[in-house]
C-alpha cells in the first residue's frame, strides 16, 4: 500500500467529516478497521459500517477527485489546505499503523510548494511551547465561566503553583481568547503585593493560552466575612476580628490605588475576588474585566507609566450599553451599561459595596438580576446601620460615601477611602462623619487623659459653686423669648428653602422631560448604528425617572407628573429592554390618567396624554404577540384621539395622532391575515393625512414621514392579499413620498434605506410581470442608494445585507435574459459580501442561507459554461453552510430541504460530468 493510497483514503474521511456526512469518531472507528485490511479503500469501510450509503460515499469520491485536480493531484497538499485535518491529526496519530502516522505527522509544507505561484513565503511557525517542560499539572482547583485555574508543579523551581487556562468550549471566541490574555498581561504588569504575581504566558499545543501564577494558600474574602458573622464568640474576640478584616480592607484599597495609578480599573471589584493568604497576604485576584486606559490615562506623577497591552489583548472593546461585572457590587454608571464613562470612581463604589457586606454581614443589593440593576442605578438599599444596628455610626458614613450615586460625591482615590478607615481604627475624627458633640468630647478626653484627671479637682469646686448660683428668673424667661424669635426665625428661613427646593425640583423634571423628548424624537439618533448611542443617553433619563417615581410615588399633588413619569419610564424601557418591563408602567400611568379624567373630562391635554399612553399598551401588546389586547387599546385610543381631532379640526398634529393608531389598528389586522379589514383602516388613517397635504410642497418632515410609511403599510397589505398591481401602485406612491421626505432631511438614513427597499419591491414586481430591463432599472437605483449606505456605514450590518440581496436579484434577471458573464458578476459582488457578512455577525441563520442559495445558482451558471471545477467547489461551500445549520436546528425542514436540494445539484453535476467524458478515456 503505497503513501499515496493512505494519503487518499485519509482526505476521503476528512472531507466527510468537514462536509459532515460522518462524525470525527465514526472517522476514528472506520480508519482503525482499515488499518487492518487496507485491500479495501475507506469509502467502502464508512458503506459497511452504515455510517455512508452507496449514493453518498459516490458523491464523496467526485469531490475527492475535484479536490485533488485544485492541489495539483497530490493528497498531502490536498490534506493540508483541509480545516478540520489539523484538528483530527491528534487522534489519528494514536494509531498504530506506520503509513498512517507518517501521513498525519509530517511537516508543514515546505517553502516552494504554494499552489498559488504569487502567495508569500513565509517561514513555518516553531511548534507550540509544551508546558510539560516544566509545568506538570497535578489536580483540578477551581473552574468558572471562562477559565479554569489547576495546581501545578513548576518542575524547573520545584514548587507548586496555579495554572490557568482557558476553557476549550471558548478557546475558539477571539473575544474570549482577547479578554483572557489582557487578564493575563494586566495582572502581570501590576507589580504590587496586593496582586497576585504571574511567572508566565504561554500556549498549550492546541493553541489554547494558559499563564501560571503564584498559587495562595488561604480563603477568599466573602468566605472570611460569613466565617465571622457566624462567629461565637466574645465581644473583646469579635472586636479583634473586625478591626482585622478592616486593616485586610484597607490593604485592598492600596493596591488598587496603586492600580489606578497605573490606568488600570478593575470593574469586578467584591469580597470573593479577594484572597487572604495564611500569613497575612491580601491579594486582589481575577483582572479578567479589567480596563486598561492605556494612552488616554493622565497620571499626576509623571514617573508612573501607565500599563499597557499587547495588540492581541487589545482587539476589541465593551459595547456602550452592555452590563459587565457583578451586579450587587457595581456602581451605577457600570448598572446603566455607561461602560465608555467608568474610571477609578467606578471601583472605588465597589469598595464601598464590598466594606457595606464586611460591616453588615449582607450584600447591599438582593433580589433578581433586573431588580439590583435597576435598585443599584437609583441608589435604593438598606442602609448599613438599618440592616445591622451594630454597625458603628462612623464605618457606614465611610460606606455610604464611597457608595453614593454621584461619582463625584464618592472618595476622591482609593488612598482617601483607606485613609478615613485607618482614621476610625486609629480612634481619630473621619472626615465622611459629621460626630456629634459628645462624640468629639469624648475623643478629646481618650486623647488628654492626663489633663482630664488633674483637672478633676477644680472642676468639682467650680460644680459646687455653680449650684449655689442660682440664675434669676427674669434671665430664664429673656432665654425663652430669645429661643421663640429663633425658632420663628428657622421656620420662616426653612419655608424659604422648601419653596426653593420645589422650584428647583420642578425645573429639574422639565429639564429632564424635554432632554428626554430630543433624545427620543432626534432623528439622527434613530439611524442604523447609532442605536447604543441612542440607548446611552435615554437610560440617563430613565435613571431620573425611576428615582423620581420612588421618591414621589404617593404624593397627591404630582398625580398627573406621576403618570408622565410611568408613561416615559415604560416607553424608555421598551426602547432599551423588551415591552414586557414596559407593561407595568403604562398600565400604572394609564391608571393614573383615567382617574384623573373622570374628575376633569373636558381636559384636552388629560386625553391627550391617556390616548398616547393607550396608544403606547397597544404597541406593547402588538410587540408581544397579543393582538386582542393590542385592538381593544387602540379602538380606545382611537376613540379619545377622535374627540380631541374633532375638537381642534384644524391641527395636524391632533388629525397625525389620530392616523397613527388607526394605522396601528390596520397593522392588527394584517397580522391576523385580514387584509381587507387592514387596507380599510390603513386607507382610512391615509386619508385623513391626506386631507392636512393640501400642499405637498409645504407639508413638515413629520407628515410626510407618515404619508410614506402609510403608502408602505398597504403596499404589504395589497401584496400579502395578492392585488399586486394596487401594491405596485402604492409602492411608486412611497417612493414618492421619500423621495421629497429626504429633500427636507437628508440626513435621515433610515429614510434611505426605506427608498431603497421601495425601488427594490417595485423592481421584483417588473420580475414577475416579465419585464428584465424595467426590473433591472429599479434594482438599479436601490444599488445606488444602499451602496451609498453601505460606504458611509460599513458598521450597520443591515445596509450590507440589503445590498447583496440586491446584486442576487440582479443576478437572476441577467441570468433570465441570457447574459451569464453579467450575472456572475452580480453573483461574485453578492457572495463577497455575504461571506464578509457572516464573518462579522457570526455566523446569522438567515446570511447563511443567503449565501449557500446564492452559491447554489452561481454554480449552475459556472455549469452552464463547463466550468465544472468552479461549479462542484461552489455547491461544496453550499452544502457544507446547509450541513452545519441542519446540525445546529435537525427540527428546521427549510435547512433540510436546501441541503438535500444541494445534495441532488451536487450529484447531477457528478452524473453531467460523467456523461461528458470521453470513453476512450475510461
Amino acid at each position: 500500500m503505497s503513501a499515496d493510497s493512505a494519503d487518499r483514503n485519509l482526505l476521503f474521511g476528512v472531507l466527510a467529516v468537514q462536509l459532515d456526512f460522518v462524525s470525527r469518531d465514526d472517522l476514528i472507528a472506520a480508519t482503525s478497521r482499515w488499518v487492518t485490511n487496507k485491500a479495501q479503500p475507506l469509502s467502502r469501510v464508512f458503506v459497511e459500517q452504515g455510517v455512508l450509503s452507496s449514493e453518498e460515499s459516490q458523491l464523496l469520491d467526485g469531490v475527492v477527485e475535484k479536490h485533488l485536480q485544485r492541489n495539483n493531484d497530490d493528497p498531502k497538499q490536498s490534506l493540508q489546505s483541509v480545516e478540520a485535518f489539523e484538528s483530527i491529526r491528534a487522534s489519528l496519530g494514536t494509531l498504530d499503523d506506520p503509513e498512517l502516522r507518517s501521513t498525519v505527522e509530517y511537516d508543514t509544507l515546505p517553502l516552494g510548494t504554494h499552489s498559488d505561484p504569487h502567495q508569500t513565503s513565509t517561514e513555518p511557525e516553531p511548534d507550540a511551547f509544551d508546558t510539560k517542560q516544566r509545568f506538570k499539572i497535578l489536580r483540578l482547583h477551581q473552574k468558572g465561566g471562562l477559565g479554569s485555574v489547576s495546581i501545578a508543579l513548576d518542575e524547573e523551581l520545584n514548587r507548586e503553583i496555579a495554572l490557568k487556562e482557558i476553557l476549550a468550549a471558548h478557546a475558539d471566541n477571539l473575544e474570549n481568547r482577547t479578554r483572557f490574555i489582557r487578564e493575563a498581561e494586566i495582572t502581570g504588569a501590576l507589580e504590587h503585593p496586593g496582586v497576585v504575581p504571574v511567572y508566565s504566558l504561554g500556549k498549550f499545543a492546541d493553541g489554547r493560552p494558559y499563564y501560571a501564577m503564584r498559587f495562595i494558600h488561604g480563603m477568599n474574602l466573602q468566605d472570611a466575612l460569613k466565617d465571622f458573622h457566624d462567629l461565637k464568640a466574645s465581644p473583646a474576640e469579635k472586636q479583634l476580628r473586625f478591626r482585622q478584616l478592616l486593616g485586610r480592607f484597607v490593604d485592598v484599597c492600596d493596591a488598587m490605588e496603586y492600580a489606578h495609578s497605573r490606568g488600570v480599573i478593575h470593574r469586578d471589584l467584591k469580597p470573593s475576588n479577594v484572597m487572604l493568604g495564611d500569613y497575612g497576604e491580601t491579594l486582589i485576584v481575577d483582572w479578567g474585566l479589567a480596563k486598561s486606559l492605556g494612552d488616554a490615562f493622565q497620571s499626576a506623577d509623571s514617573m508612573v507609566a501607565p500599563v499597557t497591552t499587547s495588540e492581541t489583548a487589545s482587539s476589541t472593546e465593551t459595547m456602550v450599553g452592555r452590563v459587565v461585572g457583578t451586579p450587587s457590587f457595581m456602581s451605577p454608571e457600570q448598572a446603566a451599561g455607561l461602560t465608555d464613562t467608568l474610571n477609578a470612581s467606578s471601583d472605588i463604589y465597589s469598595l464601598g459595596a464590598s466594606l457595606y457586606h464586611l460591616i453588615t454581614g449582607k450584600v447591599p443589593f438582593q433580589g433578581t438580576e433586573e431588580t439590583v440593576l435597576a435598585n443599584v442605578q437609583i441608589g435604593r438599599f438598606t442602609k448599613p446601620r438599618e440592616a445591622n444596628p451594630s454597625v458603628p455610626k462612623a464605618l457606614e458614613a465611610i460606606c455610604l460615601k464611597a457608595m453614593s450615586r454621584q461619582s463625584s460625591e464618592r472618595y476622591s482615590t482609593a488612598r482617601n477611602l483607606a485613609d478615613d478607615v485607618e482614621r476610625y481604627l486609629a480612634g481619630e475624627r473621619v472626615l465622611a462623619y459629621a460626630e456629634p458633640f459628645t462624640a468629639r468630647a469624648g475623643r478629646w478626653i481618650r486623647n488628654n487623659q492626663q489633663l482630664v484627671y488633674s483637672s478633676a479637682a477644680a472642676l468639682a469646686v467650680a460644680l459646687t459653686a455653680l449650684t449655689i448660683s442660682v440664675v434669676s428668673l427674669s434671665r430664664a424667661n429673656s432665654r425663652v423669648t430669645a429661643a421663640r424669635d429663633a425658632a420663628e426665625s428657622s421656620y420662616r428661613e426653612a419655608d424659604r428653602q422648601r419653596q426653593e427646593a420645589e422650584r428647583n425640583f420642578s425645573l429639574a423634571r422639565d429639564a429632564v422631560r424635554d432632554y428626554y423628548i430630543s433624545v427620543s424624537e432626534e432623528t439622527l439618533l434613530k439611524q442604523p448604528g447609532m442605536q447604543p448611542l441612542r440607548e446611552n443617553l435615554l437610560r440617563q433619563a430613565l435613571v431620573y425617572y425611576q428615582g423620581f417615581l420612588v421618591e414621589r410615588q404617593d404624593d397627591p399633588t404630582l398625580r398627573e407628573e406621576i403618570a408622565q413619569a410611568h408613561f416615559f419610564t415604560g416607553q424608555i424601557t421598551q426602547a432599551v429592554s423588551s415591552p414586557v418591563e414596559a407593561l407595568p408602567h403604562f398600565e400604572q400611568a394609564c391608571e393614573v390618567q383615567k382617574k384623573l379624567l373622570a374628575a376633569s373630562p373636558e381636559s384636552q391635554e388629560l386625553q391627550t396624554a391617556y390616548a398616547s399612553t393607550l396608544n403606547a399598551l397597544g404597541g406593547a401588546f402588538i410587540r408581544l404577540g397579543q393582538l386582542d389586547e393590542a385592538d381593544n387599546y387602540f379602538q380606545q385610543a382611537i376613540e379619545l384621539r377622535e374627540q380631541v381631532a374633532k375638537t381642534n379640526s384644524d391641527e395636524i398634529e391632533s388629525a397625525r395622532q389620530l392616523a397613527s393608531s388607526l394605522m396601528n389598528l390596520g397593522f392588527t389586522y394584517y397580522l391576523r391575515s385580514d387584509f381587507g379589514t387592514a387596507i380599510q383602516q390603513m386607507q382610512q388613517a391615509q386619508s385623513i393625512r391626506l386631507a392636512h397635504a393640501n400642499d405637498m410642497d409645504s407639508i413638515g418632515p413629520e407628515l410626510q414621514r407618515d404619508l410614506g410609511m402609510g403608502y408602505y403599510n398597504l403596499a404589504l397589505s395589497f401584496s400579502a392579499a395578492n392585488d399586486l398591481e394596487q401594491a405596485e401602485h402604492h409602492y411608486l406612491k412611497a417612493i414618492e413620498a421619500f423621495q421629497r421626505l429626504l429633500e427636507l432631511d437628508p440626513a435621515d438614513m433610515s429614510n434611505r434605506r426605506k427608498l431603497a427597499v421601495c425601488h427594490r419591491m417595485v423592481g421584483q414586481f417588473q420580475s414577475e410581470v416579465g419585464n428584465s430591463a424595467k426590473a433591472i432599472e429599479y434594482l438599479e437605483q436601490a444599488q445606488e442608494t444602499l451602496t451609498q449606505l453601505q460606504l458611509l456605514n460599513p458598521e450597520v450590518l443591515e445596509f450590507s445585507a440589503d445590498l447583496a440581496g440586491v446584486y442576487q436579484h440582479k443576478g437572476l434577471e441577467y441570468a433570465n435574459q441570457g447574459e451569464n458573464k453579467a450575472a456572475l458578476d452580480e453573483f461574485d459582488q453578492a457572495i463577497a459580501l455575504m461571506t464578509e457578512l457572516i464573518e462579522v455577525a457570526g455566523g446569522v441563520p438567515s446570511y447563511r442561507v443567503d449565501l449557500g442559495e446564492c452559491l447554489r445558482e452561481a454554480s449552475k451558471l459556472h455549469v452552464a459554461s463547463d466550468d465544472f471545477v468552479t461549479a462542484s467547489d461552489l455547491l461544496s461551500q453550499a452544502r457544507q453552510l446547509f450541513a452545519g445549520l441542519v446540525k445546529e436546528d435537525p427540527t428546521n425542514e427549510d435547512y433540510s430541504t436546501l441541503l438535500q436540494r444541494t445534495n441532488d445539484d451536487i450529484a447531477r453535476l457528478i452524473a453531467t460530468q460523467k456523461t461528458d467524458k470521453n470513453p476512450a478515456d475510461e
